[in-house]
């Protein structure tokens, strides 16, 4: 996936896969603690929704708008779970990057 985000994405700033590694699982340490904190359990299509969401950021966080409507459609592509409904589909560009992760609603 690296390799097809130097060569296919065009970011606003270069970093280097370490780093958008390192802020993928940053990111998904900060939305997971609560549920630690808490001691409580979430199924596995919510963990892999809270997944996604921070490969998003992690990894195409510092994408152009364009790259990010692509990478958004390679997501949909993979079939990943992804946080639209029927109603929002119609938005035009509407992707991953418009939405946060609340865990109560999932």
């Amino acid at each position: 996936m690296f390799k097809m985000i130097v060569k296919e994405y065009s970011q606003v700033m270069k970093v280097l896969p370490v780093i958008m590694i390192t802020q993928t699982l940053n990111l998904l340490s900060a939305i997971l603690q609560p549920i630690v904190e808490q001691q409580t359990q979430i199924s596995e299509e919510q963990f892999e929704k809270i997944l996604v969401y921070c490969i998003a950021w992690g990894c195409a966080g510092l994408f152009e708008t364009e790259d990010r409507e692509k990478f958004h459609k390679f997501l949909e592509s993979k079939n990943a779970p992804m946080p639209l409904t029927q109603a929002s589909k119609s938005i035009d560009k509407e992707t991953i990057f418009d939405y946060k992760f609340d865990i109560e609603t999932n």
